[in-house]
């Protein structure tokens, strides 16, 4: 993932529930073949392939070919690293939000809200 990525775009490729389940089966190391991860996943080959060539253009993906196939696997240790920090980052993000939302619930009476 390049410093500069667009967070809102990575957060769309992300967000599909095929693609954030295809991409948690890569997540285990081993390269994957498009009709391997359709079955893990639970879509059509074509439905994978769809998405794994978003995943592909968005840089979280990469294609290699072996012989007659294409093998997915994450695109870096990087990407990685970031999948597995995202339920940390949602709890957190989860618990600033309660906390300041507990905050302006105490301040509404105050401030006239």
């Amino acid at each position: 993932m390049e410093p500069d990525a667009d967070l809102a775009a990575i957060g769309r490729l992300i967000g599909d529930p095929n693609r954030a389940r295809i991409l948690q089966v890569l997540m285990g190391g081993a390269p994957q073949s498009g009709s391997a991860l359709a079955a893990t996943v639970g879509i059509s080959r074509s439905l994978a392939s769809a998405h794994l060539k978003q995943l592909t253009a968005g840089g979280l993906v990469r294609a290699e070919r072996r012989g007659r196939q294409q093998l997915y696997s994450l695109a870096s240790g990087q990407v990685a690293g970031v999948i597995d920090d995202l339920p940390t980052c949602a709890e957190l993000i989860e618990r600033i939000m309660a906390e300041a939302d507990a905050v302006l619930t105490r301040l509404a009476p105050a401030e006239g809200f």
